[in-house]
């Protein structure tokens, strides 16, 4: 669809109703057509006041009865150009009419309607106004034109030729293979070496012309304004462009034939970008410039996503296990001991975590029966960890009074390890610290201690460490993320095109 096509009759450029009322819509277009055809309808003063005065549906319908038989040609062709323009409020009622003249004209009473004959002009307009069960123009003949032939595009570089531009066929054939034969680029794109003076048809100079039209176009910024009130076409697009394997091309689509109309698809069997000027200036709207990365990159962004994940998920079970065992445990154990056949009972107290190179107290207390027992009470310390040790070198308290408190210092020597910090689970994570009595002579020998302190170690320095590496992946991640919103909001478009609910035609 084009809106210069060349008729005999009345072209009527329907663009300065932009925003007018509906009245004033019927009086211009009749206005318009009495305009050029009023001189062979031989009308009355009278009669012409009254048919400029239409300002309704049904009068503008009698006024195109009137038109028909007063007319001489055989057919009146009348082109409307620029659609779109006819308010929202009075289009359904303006173009219904135009229905209604055409499925009457076979009544016997109207056929005079049939020297009528109505050419739309325009794009994406008319693709709305002419596709749906309810449209009122549904009924409409559909002609698609196409582009300019490789010829075509010679003869409209030729003009160069007036201004003192050398022309090649050469060169001409690089102009029709970037513009597809699309006849404004062409235009376009010879004004351009024309207005610069270029001495010359080259490749260079076609080049630059067509970064200038990049940087700035009307036509192609209409035809992303186009996408970015179509979300479905903007995703196809994307698509179409992106894919690695080409799609079938069917007007039957509604979404490609929306693309179709908005000028990006060419005419052909498969999906394809209309020419190379239109793919470069969808790739910068779709920020697809940056070319696309060779197997090598491929692979080693695969291998960086799956250390980034693997950081991700290593410290896990750290921070789970910290949070556990030590974050949301008792860190103090007050514990009552009984030795009754010493006469003696009391408590062992003692922290329930054992840090790193850091001296620790045991605190062990006795209250004493001294006619029952021993006058004296020994108590020994015995660590079943090699890596556990005295810290003041006491292994054993004496106990002579008949209530007393002593301490032991234990400290817990270890060397950190790598793989202590990642994998925390696989080591021994608890110490355990018995205390023995010793039994008075004559008696027999225990064989087993009266107490066991178990501590467990609080490897807060790994915990750092993984909360640490944690939140430097997470934000990497995440810092990924953002700079792929396009990615993710073409995806997101996709989704909602695939889930929403598909209406007939789709």
């Amino acid at each position: 669809w084009r809106r210069e096509v060349h008729v005999r009759g009345k072209r009527v450029d329907l663009s300065p109703l932009e925003g007018r009322e509906e009245a004033a819509c019927y009086q211009y277009v009749c206005g318009q057509i009495l305009a050029d055809l009023g001189g062979g309808l031989r009308l009355q003063r009278e009669s012409r006041e009254k048919l400029e005065a239409v300002s309704d549906p049904v009068a503008f319908r009698e006024f195109l009865r009137e038109v028909a038989l007063r007319a001489r040609p055989a057919r009146v062709v009348i082109m409307l150009d620029e659609a779109k323009a006819i308010p929202e409020q009075a289009s359904s009622a303006f173009f219904g009419t135009i229905r209604s003249v055409f499925t009457s004209r076979r009544k016997e009473n109207e056929q005079v309607f049939e020297k009528l004959v109505f050419v739309l002009a325009g794009a994406t307009e008319l693709y709305a106004l002419t596709s749906g069960e309810f449209s009122p123009l549904n009924i409409c003949e559909k002609i698609y034109l196409h582009d300019l032939d490789a010829q075509g595009a010679w003869r409209i570089a030729a003009n160069l030729e007036r201004a003192g531009c050398q022309v090649s066929r050469k060169a001409s054939d690089y102009l029709y293979e970037q513009t597809g034969g699309h006849p404004y680029l062409t235009q376009r794109i010879c004004s351009h070496l024309e207005i610069g003076q270029a001495p010359a048809l080259t490749v260079a100079a076609i080049d630059q012309a067509i970064g200038e039209l990049l940087r700035g176009d009307d036509n192609l910024e209409h035809i992303t304004r186009q996408l970015s009130r179509d979300p479905k076409a903007r995703a196809m697009a994307r698509k179409i462009l992106t894919a690695d394997a080409p799609m079938a091309f069917s007007r039957v689509n509604p979404t490609l034939s929306k693309l179709e109309m908005i000028g990006v698809l060419a005419d052909g069997d498969d999906c394809a970008i209309r020419n190379p000027i239109y793919e470069a200036a969808l790739r910068r709207y779709f920020d697809l410039e940056k070319p696309a990365p060779s197997l090598k990159q491929k692979i080693l962004r695969q291998v960086l996503i799956a250390l980034f994940a693997l950081f991700l998920i290593l410290p896990l079970p750290t921070i789970f296990l910290y949070a556990t065992e030590v974050l949301f445990a008792d860190h103090f154990v007050s514990q009552a001991v009984a030795l009754p056949e010493l006469g003696a009972s009391g408590y062992v107290r003692h922290d329930s975590l054992l840090k790193l190179n850091v001296a620790q107290e045991i605190e062990v207390e006795f209250a004493r029966d001294a006619a029952a027992g021993p006058a004296t009470l020994l108590v020994e310390l015995r660590p079943r960890e090699d890596d556990v040790t005295s810290a003041d070198g006491k292994y054993a308290l004496t106990f002579t009074g008949a209530r007393e408190s002593k301490r032991f210092v234990i400290r817990l020597h270890k060397s950190t390890r790598l793989q202590d910090v990642i994998f925390p689970f696989l080591m021994e994570r608890r110490r355990h610290v018995d205390l023995w009595v010793q039994e008075p002579p004559g008696q027999a020998q225990s064989n087993a201690p009266f107490y066991t302190v178990v501590m467990k170690l609080d490897y807060f320095s790994s915990f750092i460490g993984s909360v640490l590496v944690w939140m430097l992946s997470f934000f990497a991640g995440l810092g990924s993320i953002i700079s792929h919103l396009d990615t993710l909001g073409s995806w997101r478009s996709h989704l909602a095109h695939i889930i929403e609910p598909r209406r007939e035609g789709d």
